[in-house]
């Protein structure tokens, strides 16, 4: 096959008989060559540039062969040029290519990393509902404990002030909930000692008080009223770190009344 190209060739050189016509049909596939097969389009040119020599030589025409060799030289320069801008461009193709791949590498980590972050949030998110919905049934239970026990309960924080109390404490102290509601402990539970009239404090939960022969503990009212009561008192804790207390005041009027009419009654049989 190259034979016969090389036989076309000489052919067509004969025919054409002008150097130059002959020269300038071979810009075009030496360009597209070049651009098609890239090094191989190279070879092609060489293949050409051999071709229009060898005719001559078979011609004997010296003076043609000189010219061509010109040609030759400029059509190998045109195929080199071709072929280095052909691979620039071919170049930037492939850098454009490569850093396309790598935005869309990093777009896909990307989204790969906010996929994962928002089901961190979505499940954080569905761990808070369960966690509020339980600490809500937590509130609603200990709400109706509160409301079941007849003592008055009262929660302070730290510094003594009254954060939470039930009904019963209300119904002792005179004071609703909201009223009482951030107030210092002593000012919504009023004590004194029966024996000797003096206001007793709970303080920040230092000791627990206990009515008795000893300490007769008494209840000031709002309304005015008095009523024995037994005090105690409880720390509560976090992390080993004292947060606030639960005071328990139990009203003990009906019982000491039923335990001095029992005194008496024993005391008269005697």
């Amino acid at each position: 096959s190259i034979l016969l190209a090389l036989a076309m060739i000489v052919a067509f050189h004969w025919i054409i008989e002008t150097g130059i016509l002959f020269t300038h049909f071979f810009y075009v596939p030496i360009i597209l060559s070049v651009i098609w097969w890239r090094r191989k389009g190279l070879a092609v040119t060489l293949f050409l540039i051999f071709s229009l020599l060898m005719s001559d030589v078979l011609m004997g025409d010296a003076r043609g062969l000189s010219e061509d060799l010109m040609r030759g030289a400029a059509m190998l320069a045109i195929a080199l040029v071709t072929f280095t801008l052909n691979e620039r461009v071919i170049s930037k193709g492939m850098e454009l290519e490569e850093t396309n791949q790598r935005l869309e590498t990093r777009v896909a980590e990307r989204t790969a990393s906010l996929d994962r972050s928002n089901q961190e949030l979505r499940d954080e998110l569905a761990l808070r509902i369960r966690t509020e919905g339980l600490l809500d049934m937590e509130r609603r239970r200990l709400d109706t404990t509160l409301r079941s026990i007849a003592d008055g309960v009262l929660v302070t924080d730290r510094d003594g002030a009254v954060s939470l109390m039930n009904p019963g404490a209300e119904a002792m102290t005179g004071l609703v909930f909201e009223e009482a509601l951030g107030r210092p402990i002593d000012e919504v539970v009023m004590l004194q000692d029966d024996s000797t009239g003096e206001r007793l404090s709970l303080g920040m939960g230092s000791k627990a008080l206990t009515a008795g022969p000893e300490q007769p503990i008494v209840l000031l009212k709002r309304s005015g009223g008095r009523a024995r009561v037994a005090v105690s008192q409880a720390r509560i804790t976090m992390e080993g770190e004292a947060i606030g207390h639960v005071t328990v005041v139990t009203d003990i009027t009906e019982r000491e009344r039923l335990n001095d009419e029992i005194w008496e009654q024993q005391h008269y049989r005697s």
